[in-house]
C-alpha cells in the first residue's frame, strides 16, 4: 500500500512537472513567434518610412530642377536678372541613389524618362551659351541659338512638364497604396 501511494503520488507529480513544462513551451513558442512578427512589422514600417521619405525628397528635387526648366531661357530677360541654377550635383545623386535603393520599377523609369527631358534641355541650354560666347568673340556664330531656343520652348518644357506631372502622379499613388 505504501509503495502504491508513493508510485501514484510520484507519477502525479511528475506528471505535473511534464504539464507545467510542455505548457511553458507552448508559451516560449507563442511570444517567439509574436516577437518574430512584431520584428517583422517594425523592419517593414522602417522600410516603408525609407520610402515616402526618399519620394518627398524626390519629388522637391524635381519641383526645383522644373521651376529651372520653366525659368530657362525665357522669350524676354531684363540686364542683371539671375541665371536660374539647377541644386547641386551631390545633392542630386543623393537622391537619386535613395531612388534607386527604395524606389519602385515604376517610379525609377519615369524618373528616367523625365531624366533624359532634363539632359536635353541642359544641351539645348548649352548650345545657346556656346553660341553667345561665339558671338562675343568673334561677332558671329555656327549654331543655331534661335533653334534651340524654339526648341526648348515648344518641345522640352512641355515634355518635362508632362514627364514630371506623370512621375508625381505615380508617386502619389504609391504613398496612397497601403503596404504589405
Amino acid at each position: 500500500m505504501f509503495v502504491a501511494l508513493l508510485t501514484g503520488g510520484g507519477l502525479t507529480v511528475v506528471g505535473g512537472f511534464v504539464q507545467a513544462w510542455l505548457t511553458s513551451r507552448d508559451a516560449t513558442a507563442r511570444d517567439d513567434r509574436r516577437h518574430l512578427h512584431e520584428l517583422d512589422m517594425a523592419r517593414e514600417q522602417r522600410h516603408h518610412q525609407r520610402i515616402e521619405n526618399a519620394y518627398e525628397e524626390l519629388l522637391l528635387l524635381v519641383e526645383t530642377i522644373g521651376q529651372w526648366a520653366s525659368m530657362i531661357r525665357p522669350l524676354v530677360t531684363i540686364e542683371g536678372d539671375p541665371r536660374p541654377q539647377l541644386p547641386p550635383l551631390p545633392e542630386q545623386a543623393r537622391v537619386e541613389a535613395l531612388v534607386r535603393a527604395y524606389g519602385s520599377q515604376k517610379v525609377r523609369d519615369r524618373l528616367f524618362a523625365w531624366r533624359q527631358v532634363i539632359d536635353q534641355l541642359i544641351e539645348a541650354d548649352f548650345q545657346i551659351q556656346a553660341a553667345e560666347r561665339s558671338i562675343e568673340r568673334q561677332g558671329h556664330t555656327s549654331i543655331d541659338d534661335g533653334a534651340e531656343r524654339m526648341k526648348i520652348g515648344t518641345q522640352l518644357r512641355p515634355a518635362e512638364r508632362a514627364r514630371r506631372n506623370e512621375l508625381a502622379e505615380e508617386i502619389a499613388a504609391e504613398l496612397r497604396a497601403p503596404f504589405s
